[in-house]
Formats: structure tokens, sequence, C-alpha cells
């Protein structure tokens, strides 16, 4: 019999009865791909979680993996395919950091230099929950500098960054005490960022030496800009990135000046970069 009285109709073949306990027709819920398999609300719960987005009916087959200091486990909320938030911060063989809407929103709020920390934090913990250090791990500057525009909409320049790691090493180096997890994720941090400072090095001279001949490009389209009477433009932009290879000059560029910047249909900023010899782009995000 079920247990709530009636005539049992069907085994529960879920994790918890094993095929041990029967269920009645209102208590038991069918597979939703063989309906020869049933199972109790409790067993269909584990075998298909829900997702955890309001109003989603689709099953949460994902955890999000986003962790607090101090804090024992991941938020673990249940997010279907459609719902997760996958933060991409590592080579694309490397699947990456699967997150809820509520903790990436919070990632987005975050300023660079906190952001950066909180890569690190979750970077390292994902390597110790799965001990295969090479899965995860911190990528070069440039990479970075993308993450933080990309996920916060703020423009850091390398050096500006290589201060920032350095900040999270030293700070990492003097917190004392907490969890042992967090003792381990720390010290692991302040390792990987040893390791990453010579690729950090790297990174900065070429930023340099890239920004000698992106600096040049940058004046000729200043110098433009006034003897055409666009001087409210020359005074208003600033000077983001400039790339060697694929010679685009990224350029900063107020909210309220990028329709004049670029022009109608692009029309203007197409003539910019003829004039200035390069292709000459709007750098998305903000100083």
């Amino acid at each position: 019999a079920c247990r709530c009285g009636r005539q049992a109709a069907v085994w529960c073949g879920g994790g918890r009865c094993r095929a041990g306990r029967a269920w009645c027709a209102e208590h038991h819920v069918r597979h939703p791909g063989d309906p020869s398999v049933a199972y109790c609300a409790d067993c269909y719960g584990d075998r298909f979680p829900a997702c955890t987005e309001q109003g989603c009916t689709a099953t949460g087959y994902l955890r999000c993996e986003y962790r607090e200091a101090g804090e024992k486990r991941s938020c673990g909320r249940r997010v279907c395919a459609e719902h997760l938030e996958r933060w991409s911060v590592y080579p694309a063989s490397v699947p990456g950091l699967a997150l809820c809407g509520r903790h990436m929103g919070l990632l987005r709020r975050q300023e660079p230099e906190a952001l950066l920390e909180r890569l690190l934090f979750l970077t390292e913990a994902r390597r110790g929950r799965r001990g295969r250090a090479g899965r995860a791990a911190l990528p070069r500057l440039r990479v970075l500098r993308h993450i933080v525009i990309n996920t916060t909409r703020q423009v850091r320049d390398m050096e500006t960054l290589d201060a920032m790691c350095r900040s999270v090493q030293r700070r990492w180096e003097q917190t004392r005490g907490g969890p042992p997890d967090d003792r381990r994720v720390r010290e692991a941090g302040v390792r990987t960022l040893r390791a990453h400072a010579a690729s950090r090095a790297e990174d900065v001279a070429a930023f340099r030496a890239e920004h000698v001949e992106g600096r040049a490009h940058y004046a000729r389209l200043l110098a433009h800009l006034r003897a055409t009477g666009q001087g409210e433009l020359a005074e208003g932009i600033g000077f983001s990135d400039y790339r060697p290879r694929s010679r685009i000059l990224f350029v900063h560029v107020p909210p309220r000046l990028r329709g004049a910047f670029i022009g109608r249909g692009g029309e203007r900023i197409r003539e910019l970069s003829r004039v200035t010899g390069v292709e000459v782009a709007v750098e998305r995000g903000r100083q």
C-alpha cells in the first residue's frame, strides 16, 4: 500500500526508494521520457530538479559554482541550460564557470580589482574541488583585461590590471586564519599569482611598446578632429588600446558623444579611420 493508505499502483525507481517502496496513482510521477518508469515526488525531484529561475518549468541539471570566502559550499542553485550564465574565463577547451543569474549579476556590479579577486578565488576553488590543476588556470593579462571590460563594462589598461593583481597577492599573503578550505584557496592563489607574474610582465612590456605606435595614430586622430572644427570630440574622447597586428585603434568615447563620433551609418568613424591610417573603433565600457 502507498503511505497514504491507498492501494499502490507502481514501484518507485528513484535513488531513495530503490524499487523498495510502492506508491498510489496520486503520489507518483512518470519519467518524462519513459512512461514505464515512475518515481515518488521526492525521488523525481532528485532525478529531475526544477530550475530555480522564477516561472521556469525546465529541469535544472546544472549547479551554480559561485562561492564566497567563509562559505563551506558553492551556491548550488539548480539552473536549466537556458538560464545558466556561463562565465567564459578559460580557454575554449575548458567550460567556463557555471553561474545562476543572481550571481552573474553580482559579478557585473563589481569594481575591476574585486572582480579579479573573485575570479582567482573561484578558479582556485574549482581546481581544488576537481583535483585537476591544469583544467582551470588564470588567463593572460590581455585576456583578463577583456574579461573585466565584458563583465563590468569598465576599461582598465594592462599596467593598472597588473597592479591590481599584485594588490590581491599582497592582501592574500597578509590574511591569516579562516576556514581550512579558504586558507588552501588563498595559498594556492598566491602561488598562482607568483607564477603569473612573469607572463604579466611580458604583457605589460608588449602593451607599452604597442602603445608608442598607438599613441602616434591617436595623435593624428586628435589633430584631424581639431583641424576640422570638432574640438569637443577631441577633448571628450580618450585613448584606450591599440592592436598592431589587426591595426585597430580603440578609443574611449563617452555615451553623449558617440553619435557624433560614429556619424550617421558609421560615416564619420570610417572617415577617421581613413585619415588616421588604421581602423578606429569605439571601446566598449567606461573608464
